[in-house]
């Protein structure tokens, strides 16, 4: 009987203790801090996955803090980057800031098509409102390349000279099995304005350069998710190493945007993301 009894309350300690860990968890621990922009009366907070901004597709969470470090909730933020060339400015797909799991997190993304270098920058106009007042900041930062130097976005351009956007989200940790591949596909409407691409198609064929070209079973071209706002499909990856991800963009009437099928006199589709693991 004691010894049952001993258990029980050892049992419940870890309970406690654990219960008490997840309420008191910093739901950002996870994430690293790119930025903290100033306002007037507040300071936002910027996070990501990635310890740095970088080209392509950013994940990107905001939290909100007050003068005396008080965590401020359910905070309106909107935003804008702003690519400052030596002849002109434009603008890059990024989403709307929206609601988390957290009364107190945001969250968004960004997909930059160009980095950052000595002569032209990045940044981003941010709007707080709070209790029905509206403060404004902008933020320089600095867009580096990709680590492993893969291409992960990508611009081109149709027949009509109408200009595009894809970028590659998932797999971010590619493994070697059938992954999920989700992409971001934006045409260009202004030099401050993208659209995504609704209901097109987009075709996958990888392959591996290195070894004799091969590509890999059980691969699904992608399709639109208007859920999700995302083409998503499936990509097989038989063994490690560097991958050419050889595509073909179609609107939503089936017409061929950009791409050339992969063939033994072709090895390589005109449009094509890589990524190596």
């Amino acid at each position: 009987m004691k010894l049952k009894l001993y258990i029980s309350m050892i049992l419940a300690g870890v309970l406690f203790s654990c219960s008490k860990e997840e309420v008191t968890q910093d739901p950002m621990a996870d994430f690293n801090l790119l930025e903290e922009v100033s306002f007037t009366n507040y300071t936002l907070e910027v996070y990501s996955p990635k310890s740095r901004w970088e080209l392509g597709y950013n994940k990107i969470l905001f939290r909100v803090k007050d003068s005396s470090g008080k965590i401020i909730d359910n905070p309106s933020i909107s935003w804008t980057p702003m690519m400052h060339m030596m002849s002109k400015t434009h603008s890059c797909p990024v989403s709307e800031v929206k609601s988390s799991l957290y009364p107190s997190i945001k969250g968004g993304f960004v997909i930059f098509q160009m980095p950052s270098n000595e002569s032209e920058y990045w940044d981003i106009s941010f709007g707080l409102t709070i209790n029905g007042q509206t403060e404004q900041a902008t933020q320089e930062i600095f867009v580096n390349q990709t680590l492993d130097e893969m291409k992960n976005v990508t611009v081109f351009m149709d027949d009509s000279e109408n200009k595009y956007i894809l970028a590659l989200v998932e797999p971010a940790n590619p493994k070697i099995a059938l992954n999920a591949v989700e992409m971001k596909f934006y045409v260009m409407e202004s030099m401050t304005s993208f659209l995504v691409v609704n209901d097109g198609k987009i075709g996958l064929d990888p392959r591996m350069p290195s070894m004799d070209n091969h590509s890999s079973p059980n691969n699904e071209d992608l399709f639109y998710n208007s859920a999700t706002g995302s083409y998503e499909g499936k990509l097989s990856l038989t063994m490690s190493g560097y991958w050419k991800l050889n595509l073909m963009a179609y609107d939503a009437g089936g017409t061929l945007i950009k791409g050339s099928a992969v063939t033994d006199v072709n090895p390589s589709s005109n449009l094509y993301l890589e990524l190596e693991f």
